[in-house]
Formats: structure tokens, C-alpha cells, sequence
């Protein structure tokens, strides 16, 4: 039942903020925190403390890992996924931090302005759930079983609806003191109906050239090089988690919950949690960890726990996980949360290699990396030349792929299958079947894109009042995002902002 929840509140919540939906910046502040990222206790062993401070409103480190964890879930950060390392896992922390700040800068400023949400309003909105609900009425039994799911109180639970209820009316004020006029609406309906088509090849910039494919000889020339010394121990220093690493434990875990302090609930979870490890001597253990374990984030996973360093579990469960050798199943491990049986699956050493011990490898990474200038700028020179032939050429040479955009229009903020770039719209609606190919690469981060004229498809265009009114409501959102962000920006400026300083290296 409660694994359909978070599914039926998303719908639930879009019904209610109907008004609201042009609007997708914000949206994704104000509508996740609450009901459908992860449980407050997904992984059932997340370690405390304070991510940042806002205005004196502490923002926990559990908070911080439940939103990097929605962002790693989000088709809009796959890029950021598969950079892997330290810069995407950096971006993907400075991200869900930026979110948590302005979502508790928003609730700060709802409460200043006595912008409330009544009983009612909560109660009105509870009972609409249907997961709360037993042949169409609402089950107080249904909603406290989810609460202490969750691990909160009916209080707590109510608090969170509370505040988004007044958050949504604030948003909404917003967006009614800016619709837009039915004469910018019809012009901007015009303006949506230019479309342009491309053909695309993502160039990754610092990577065209991988540094496995760097022959011995060639690094061995490098390395001995005047000057190179200094140029690998300048990487090296300032890439150091990339060549060494804290130990790491990949494990399985059963949880059997039990409020601590309940001497009861925690005598009975104690049995059943050694009925489970006599179980486990004979038995598979991500099968027990499947059927019996109370740990949502996990259980449906077998029990699993990918790789996690020191730091990241709390003490008990940590101190059992470290201490185990492969294979080896732990005897019942008392948290907080209730009692654990571990199983240790492999374990990594820790790596504290040295500038002289890498540096072959780091050398390797270097000259990959000026390859790939070069190369990028061969093919820079040969756009700007228009030249078909060598950029085809480069194109193959390299094993890159053209792929096709679809038709996207002038006002658009996405370009399909690309994301976000006003310099990539720009570049499309300048090309034409006579100059079908860009003077030059538009740039992103590490990639570059190489771009041209594609005939627009047929597409078949909503009548004419849709269109006016998804282009109003379209307008509409963005004066409110526009105008939510300046506000935002102000309230920054003026607020008393404090970050941890070790969240940014933090593993989500």
C-alpha cells in the first residue's frame, strides 16, 4: 500500500495546485520536500548534524542526503550522473543545498508575512488522500501506520503540509499579479510557431582523446620533459580524490524497527532479528533482507548498500560494518532505528598514493587532454573554413554520432535532447539549407556541440485558442519565476546564511 503512496500524493498535490503548474523552476522547491522524495529514514542508518543554518533554522545533514538523492533520481541531472568523481557529485551537493536554503527562506518569509494555512485547509487536504482512505472514507489507523512509516509524528507530518499550503498561496499571489496581456499572448504565440531542426554531434572537449588509448612511450617522454614535473604535481595536488580514496564497505542489511526506549517493541524486535540470524547461517541473505526488513530504502534491493565510507552510517552500525571481513554476517546490531543484521559483501582499502607514485598515470591524463585541445581546435578550424568533408571526417575518426534535435521553437528555454543553451537557439535559427553548418562549436561545460541545418518535420500544431491559452499560462509562469527569483535573490542578500563546510564532499 505505502509504496503507491508517494505516487498518489504527487496526484493528489497536482490537483490542488492546479493554478500553479506553469510554473517549473519552483516547482521543484516547494513540491518534493514534503511527500514524495525519499522517506526521512530511506537508508535507515544516515548520521545527523547540521548541513547549513539559515536565519538560525538548521538544515540537517539528513535533509541534505534525501535531497541529493531526489536530484540523482531526476532524468534532468543524468548528465551530472555520468560524470561520476567529485565534480558531478560536487554540483549535484551545491544543487540540492541551493534548493533547501531557498525553500527555507520561502517558508521563513511565508511566516513573516502571516501567510498561514488553517486546520481546515490541512485537514481538507489529508483526507482527500486515498491511501488514508477505506471504502471512501478516511482512516485515522491508515494515516498513523504511514506516519510512523515515515518515521514522524502526526504533528511533524501536519507541520510540513501546513507550511507548503502557505507557500503555494504566496506562489499563487504571485502569479495573479502577472498575466500576461491577450496581445503579447497572440504575439508570443506567433513567435512559438518559428521552428528549427538540427543535426548534432555532442563533442566531449576534455575527454575526445581517453588516456588509456596514450602510449607508454609517449608518457615516458612526457614525464621526462623539463617542466612537466611541475604540471603533474599541480594536477596531482589538485585532483587527489580522484587517485585516492577513503576504505569503503559494500554491504546488506536487515533492519527489524523498534522505537528506542519502547522496552517491549525493542524486546520483540531482538527476537525476531535472531530467529533472522540463525536463518541467514543457511539461508540467502538478500532474499531474508527482501521479505523481512523494514528499511524502505533497501529492502527492495535485497538489502543492499553500495560502497559507504566512514562518516556516512551511524557509529554502532559502522563500527559492526568496518570490523567485518568479506562475507561475514554480523550478530544483531542495536541502533537507534531498532536491530540490524549486516552482511559484509567486499570491502576496499584505503588508497594514499603520492604525485611520484601516480604520476605516469597522471602524465597519461595530461597529454590526453592536449590531444584533445588540439583536436577540437582542427575541428573549430574547419567549421570556420566549411569544411564538410573534414568534418565528417573528424566526426568518424573520433566514432561520434550525429543525432537529430526534432523541432524545437524560438522562445524555447530546452532544446530537445540537449537541456538549457540560449546559445544553441540562437546558432539554429541563424543556419539555413544554404549554410548548413555552424562557423563554430557552441559551447557547454566539458562538451561542445556540433551543429546543423536539419529540414523542419511536419508538426501538427494545437488550434489556435489552445495555443493562446497554453502561451498565456506559459508567460504567466515565467513572469513568476522571473519575479520569485529577484525576490529570492533579495532575501539572500539579507539573510544570515551558514554552510558546512564539509557538505560539499560529502557522498549524498
Amino acid at each position: 500500500m505505502f509504496e503507491n503512496l508517494k505516487y498518489n500524493l504527487r496526484n493528489n498535490r497536482r490537483h490542488v495546485i492546479k493554478s500553479a503548474v506553469s510554473w517549473f523552476l519552483f516547482g521543484a522547491i516547494i513540491l518534493v520536500f514534503v511527500f514524495w522524495g525519499m522517506n526521512p529514514r530511506d537508508q535507515g542508518v544516515a548520521s545527523g548534524g547540521a548541513a547549513a543554518v539559515v536565519n538560525d533554522a538548521s538544515i540537517s545533514l539528513a535533509q541534505f542526503s534525501e535531497a541529493v538523492e531526489r536530484l540523482r533520481r531526476n532524468p534532468r541531472f543524468e548528465q551530472l550522473q555520468a560524470m561520476g568523481g567529485d565534480a558531478g557529485r560536487q554540483i549535484l551537493n551545491q544543487q540540492a543545498l541551493n534548493e533547501l536554503v531557498e525553500y527555507e527562506l520561502i517558508n521563513q518569509a511565508a511566516v513573516q508575512q502571516h501567510i498561514l494555512a488553517s486546520d481546515a485547509e490541512v485537514r481538507d487536504f489529508l483526507v482527500e488522500i486515498p491511501q488514508f482512505q477505506e471504502e471512501g472514507s478516511f482512516k485515522s489507523e491508515l494515516y498513523r501506520r504511514y506516519v510512523e512509516q515515515i518515521r514522524k509524528t502526526p504533528a511533524q507530518f501536519e507541520a510540513d503540509i501546513r507550511r507548503e499550503q502557505a507557500m503555494r498561496r504566496m506562489f499563487r499571489m504571485f502569479s495573479a499579479s502577472l498575466t500576461p496581456l491577450k496581445a503579447e499572448s497572440e504575439k508570443s504565440a506567433a513567435l512559438k510557431e518559428m521552428k528549427a531542426n538540427l543535426d548534432f554531434v555532442a563533442v566531449p572537449v576534455e575527454t575526445l582523446v581517453v588516456p588509456e588509448s596514450i602510449a607508454a612511450a609517449d608518457v615516458k617522454v612526457y614525464v621526462a620533459e623539463a617542466g612537466n614535473d611541475a604540471k603533474i604535481k599541480d594536477y596531482f595536488n589538485s585532483h587527489q580524490q580522484e587517485f585516492n580514496s577513503p576504505e569503503k564497505v559494500k554491504a546488506r542489511h536487515i533492519l527489524i524497527r523498534a522505537q528506542a526506549g519502547d522496552v517491549e517493541a525493542e524486546k520483540k524486535a531482538l527476537a525476531k532479528i535472531e530467529d533472522l540470524a540463525k536463518r541467514a547461517k543457511t539461508e540467502d541473505f538478500g532474499k531474508l533482507a527482501s521479505q523481512f526488513s523494514e528499511d524502505p530504502g533497501s529492502k527492495a534491493k535485497g538489502g543492499l548498500l553500495d560502497f559507504f565510507s566512514r562518516g556516512k552510517m551511524v557509529p554502532e552500525f559502522e563500527q559492526a560494518a568496518f570490523s567485518l571481513a568479506a562475507n561475514q554476517v554480523s550478530a544483531p546490531v542495536k541502533t537507534d532505528y531498532g536491530y540490524h543484521l549486516i552482511q559484509v559483501l567486499e570491502k576496499k582499502p584505503a588508497l594514499n598514493r603520492t604525485a611520484d607514485d601516480t604520476k605516469d598515470e597522471v602524465a597519461a591524463i595530461l597529454i590526453a587532454k592536449d590531444r584533445s585541445h588540439a583536436a577540437v581546435e582542427t575541428l573549430q578550424a574547419a567549421l570556420k573554413k566549411g569544411e564538410l568533408a573534414a568534418v565528417q571526417k573528424f566526426v568518424t575518426d573520433y566514432k561520434l554520432k550525429w543525432d537529430e534535435t526534432g523541432a524545437f521553437s524560438i522562445d524555447s528555454d530546452m532544446v530537445p535532447k540537449i537541456g538549457p543553451n540560449d546559445e544553441l537557439v540562437r546558432v539554429a535559427f541563424q543556419l539555413t539549407a544554404a549554410k548548413p553548418l555552424s562557423e563554430t562549436l557552441v559551447r557547454e561545460g566539458g562538451r561542445a556541440f556540433l551543429v546543423r541545418f536539419k529540414a523542419v518535420p511536419a508538426v501538427k500544431d494545437a488550434p489556435k485558442d489552445k495555443q493562446a491559452d497554453m502561451m498565456g499560462e506559459m508567460m504567466a509562469g515565467r513572469r513568476t519565476e522571473e519575479s520569485v527569483r529577484k525576490w529570492l535573490e533579495e532575501m539572500r542578500k539579507s539573510a544570515k546564511i551558514s554552510i558546512n563546510p564539509k557538505v560539499n564532499g560529502r557522498e549524498g
